[in-house]
């Protein structure tokens, strides 16, 4: 297994961290919470024990993990980059598959899991979420455009078409402004 690109957010008292997990050539999007008083988020896990050396000889290893951990996509693909903002209702999540365009989820902040997950832009990729006190927000490019839209425990809002892309280009950024509903 081989955990990589990584993305936190702090909520609620918890360290949220999406990254893409790979294992047996297939991957999919988790989501690890940790407390933020947990003292093995200090000290790590301890090493085993010899007895539980000899017992992971003769099994399939589990995985072993600080706080709790969770999946947020449900199939396996080719998740690039997944990213995560939090806001007063919860996290959100963003991620692209190159074979089912944007994807998002919600997470719920009391439980730490993901309540819904959306493939919310069939042509979509490269997406990027963003939060702020009134709530949160997603950029993602389309078809040479690039997009944006409000997130919210619902689902992902119609995007608006706020610039034009060409080539290859890095993730967007997206950045709440002062007033309520508005993001550069």
């Amino acid at each position: 297994a081989q955990a990589s690109r990584p993305d936190l957010a702090i909520s609620d008292g918890h360290l949220n961290i999406v990254f893409a997990l790979e294992r047996d050539k297939r991957a999919q999007v988790m989501l690890l919470r940790v407390k933020l008083d947990d003292p093995q988020l200090k000290s790590g896990l301890q090493p085993l024990d010899e007895k539980e050396k000899r017992a992971q000889r003769y099994k399939k290893p589990e995985d072993r993990v600080v706080g709790k951990i969770e999946r947020v996509s449900t199939e396996y693909g080719k998740h690039s980059q997944p990213r995560i903002a939090c806001a007063k209702v919860g996290c959100f999540t963003s991620w692209d598959d190159e074979k089912a365009g944007a994807l998002g989820a919600f997470v719920d902040p009391s439980k730490g899991q993901a309540i819904w997950h959306k493939e919310f832009a069939r042509q979509g990729s490269r997406p990027a979420v963003a939060s702020a006190p009134w709530g949160a927000g997603v950029a993602w490019f389309e078809g040479g455009r690039v997009k944006v839209a409000a997130i919210n425990r619902d689902g992902v809002q119609e995007g608006s078409v706020v610039g034009r892309v060409g080539g290859l280009q890095p993730y967007p950024a997206i950045v709440p402004d002062t007033e309520a509903g508005q993001w550069y």
